[in-house]
């Protein structure tokens, strides 16, 4: 039996019990991520989500933001604008809404009542939130990926979307935006 388990399964490790009746059992990994990797992983994972659109930021202000807003996201800025004088929510300012994401319109909406920001300040308040969540949700799924692979390469790049759009085509720039998501 061991020898036909030997001619099945080479490349198994010496150590791994094969029998007719039972699974493989396998020895424990001796690759398990250390925290300095996982945590250059991780901070990889967020610089790398979070740079582009920062720096678009960063350079052009409201019309950087812009560049990564889908056209929903100023539904929400609406809403957000128009429920601070009738006190619930509204997109047109006299009728109440629907159909749409509770948790990030009540978010916008708070924060425009507790700060009293502009527009322009809230849609620069919406792009850096929105940045990081999408950069935070990068990084911790970047995490999840090494801890189910242990391997460095494969989770940072099956995390970061920017590696992904460093070799795919632009179809356009208001079809396939790369951060068009983060609204």
């Amino acid at each position: 039996m061991r020898a036909l388990g030997t001619i099945l399964f080479p490349a198994l490790p010496t150590k791994v019990r094969i029998d007719a009746m039972t699974t493989p059992e396998f020895p424990e990994s001796d690759r398990t991520p250390s925290f300095l990797n996982t945590t250059v992983l991780v901070c990889t994972a967020f610089f790398f989500a979070a740079w582009p659109p920062m720096a678009a930021i960063v350079k052009g202000g409201v019309q950087g933001a812009f560049k990564y807003f889908a056209s929903d996201s100023f539904y929400y800025l609406a809403i957000a604008h128009h429920s601070e004088s009738i006190g619930r929510l509204s997109f047109d300012g006299t009728h109440p809404t629907n159909a749409f994401h509770p948790l990030w319109t009540i978010y916008l909406h708070s924060v425009k009542s507790a700060l009293g920001l502009d527009q322009e300040q809230m849609i620069l308040f919406a792009a850096i939130s929105s940045l990081f969540l999408a950069a935070l949700g990068t990084a911790l799924f970047s995490w999840a990926v090494y801890h189910m692979t242990n391997r460095f390469a494969v989770a940072l790049l099956a995390s970061v979307p920017g590696l992904f759009y460093l070799i795919m085509p632009h179809f356009g720039k208001d079809f396939a935006a790369q951060w068009n998501f983060a609204n």
